[in-house]
């Protein structure tokens, strides 16, 4: 069985590129989850305006951004660690099939032909697990794009909201404008159409009347002097001709 050996070094190697696999898939998702907490934890505290920032969401941050350094860094050592993983799987897929080739001289021994058919065997699971690792190393940053392109897309809506909202209240805001103006016009074109009318005279026949009680007062004084003359005539003792005639 002098595949042994070589069948135990391929499959260390596949058990390190899937443990590499998953501790970056892992790092990843912890990464993400820190992002989002963060995110979040921004948002709620600035949706409330009675919320304070106090220690309790220093300390809530604090640990929030913590867990998104370390992440990164675990992150950035299992992607590096996967991809010197796979270049070695890789490489030791190549190594065998050239030893394969080598061997591949047709013999009629039984021995030596379930040898060489354990050979593929080992070797088209061996290739499946490269190919599964690499599917795996070139998902990753897709995912990682996908969690912040989503997490952008979220805070273009929240500042579209925001945006209309906005809108909303400077048209109300134009409208009242608009008709304050309007009222003011009105009371602009009521106080013009005042002063070009004038105070307003006296009425016709006040001053006749006026005039009226004058004529009186002096006829009636006039009237007093006439009837006294008359008395005056009366009491003449003038005789003849004289008396009531030329009155």
């Amino acid at each position: 069985m002098f595949l042994k050996p070589k069948d135990q070094s391929f499959s260390q190697a596949q058990l390190e590129a899937q443990k590499t696999t998953q501790d970056f898939q892992r790092a990843t998702e912890v990464l993400r989850a820190a992002k989002e907490t963060i995110s979040l934890a921004e948002q709620r505290l600035l949706e409330e305006d009675n919320r304070q920032f106090d220690s309790a969401w220093q300390e809530m941050l604090n640990h929030a951004t913590q867990r998104v350094m370390e992440a990164e860094l675990t992150k950035t050592r299992s992607e590096q660690l996967h991809k010197e993983t796979a270049e070695k799987y890789t490489t030791a897929i190549g190594r065998m099939k050239q030893l394969e080739k080598k061997l591949s001289a047709p013999s009629t021994s039984p021995s030596k032909s379930r040898r060489f058919k354990m050979a593929d065997a080992v070797t088209d699971e061996n290739e499946q697990g490269v190919r599964v690792a690499l599917v795996l190393l070139v998902s990753g940053p897709y995912f990682e794009m996908k969690a912040k392109y989503y997490l952008q897309l979220e805070n273009l809506k929240k500042n579209v909201d925001e945006r209309q909202a906005k809108l909303s209240q400077a048209k109300g805001e134009y409208k009242a404008a608009l008709r304050n103006l309007e009222k003011i016009s009105d009371e602009i074109h009521e106080r013009r159409r005042s002063c070009a009318m004038g105070p307003r005279g006296r009425g016709v026949g006040a001053e006749g009347d006026s005039v009226s009680g004058e004529d009186l007062s002096s006829f009636k004084m006039e009237s007093d002097g006439i009837s006294m003359a008359s008395v005056c005539f009366d009491d003449d003792p003038c005789g003849g001709a004289g008396g009531g005639v030329t009155v």
